[in-house]
């Protein structure tokens, strides 16, 4: 009766270890994923950091550089040199705040996880040392239960078998509650994280869209034309305004300007004879239609006399 209560054990527990046994290799299984996944992410994320950190020192050197460069430069080009220095360092301001925020809400976070994993995996452990133990105490009991033995052992051995499987069903019990709340809490991690990096990488790229906009109205304020002159100015001698071929150009202009006014002078004094010539014969003309018009009138009236008696 013993005997074929420990077989029906023995085969019952066997399965049930295959089970378990089945169950924690899978467990351990993803916890070395995790742990895997997490950590390359952590390590991509903080060479993302590195790499953006490297990035803000070249743009704060560029920004140095250019405003180094402005005070070689002519009023309109370094007014804007020294603009665009000045916004490609506010650049590097918003980008150091993307690195902190970066490495606080985004690899920090990841780096956690090497602690919540170790923590699983002695889970894990503690977990396997009580199914072996359980394991081993159940070969005890079915080797007595073939021997012929006293009671007092086997009921021994069985009441040390209900104690370790006991033992391993709690340590089961927790490491089912540790690998649910493990992996609610990295889903959940994971959600966050990826949000808070998108978020923190708009923020930065809409600012610096923004600057790069005043800057790009900074570079509009560089005059080419208005440098040239000034550097034209810069090299002539002290004193000299003009150079030799400047100045006999400019003789050329002038000579040609006072032969044109000479020339316009002589027009316009010819047409003020011609007009005061018009004027007297116009005058005659205009003389002797009044005479005529003096007659015509007095004929008229002579003409106009018969009509007006007619009438009365």
């Amino acid at each position: 009766m013993n005997t074929g209560n420990t077989t029906g054990m023995s085969t019952a527990g066997s399965g049930g270890f295959l089970t378990r046994e089945k169950q924690l290799s899978d467990v351990e299984k993803r916890i070395n994923e995790c742990e895997k996944d997490l950590g390359k992410l952590c390590e991509d994320f903080s060479g993302f950091a590195r790499k953006t950190a490297r990035l803000r020192d070249k743009g704060d050197t560029l920004a140095e550089d250019l405003l180094h460069a402005a005070d070689h430069e002519h009023k309109t080009g370094k007014q804007s040199l020294q603009q665009t220095a000045q916004f490609l360092s506010l650049i590097q301001d918003y980008r150091q705040t993307e690195i902190e925020r970066l490495e606080h809400k985004v690899v920090q976070p990841l780096q956690d996880y090497k602690k919540h994993c170790k923590q699983a995996k002695n889970d894990l452990k503690a977990t396997l040392n009580a199914y072996k133990q359980e394991k081993n105490q159940h070969k005890k009991v079915e080797q007595l239960g073939t021997k012929e033995q006293n009671i007092n052992s086997v009921s021994k051995a069985q009441s040390d078998l209900r104690k370790t499987k006991a033992e391993a069903d709690k340590h089961a019990k927790v490491l089912d509650q540790g690998c649910h709340t493990f992996e609610e809490r990295r889903v959940a991690d994971m959600r966050q994280i990826l949000h808070d990096f998108v978020h923190i990488e708009m923020m930065f790229h809409a600012k610096a869209l923004e600057i790069y906009t005043s800057m790009y109205r900074a570079v509009d304020v560089f005059d080419v034309e208005q440098d040239l002159e000034e550097f034209r100015q810069s090299i002539r001698p002290p004193g000299v305004l003009l150079t030799t071929e400047d100045s006999s150009e400019m003789s050329n202009v002038t000579s040609r300007s006072n032969a044109a006014a000479s020339a316009s002078e002589k027009r316009r004094g010819g047409e003020d004879e011609d007009n005061e010539e018009e004027g007297d014969e116009y005058s005659t003309e205009d003389g002797e239609d009044e005479e005529e018009d003096e007659e015509s009138y007095e004929d008229d009236e002579t003409t106009a006399e018969p009509t007006h008696n007619s009438r009365k």
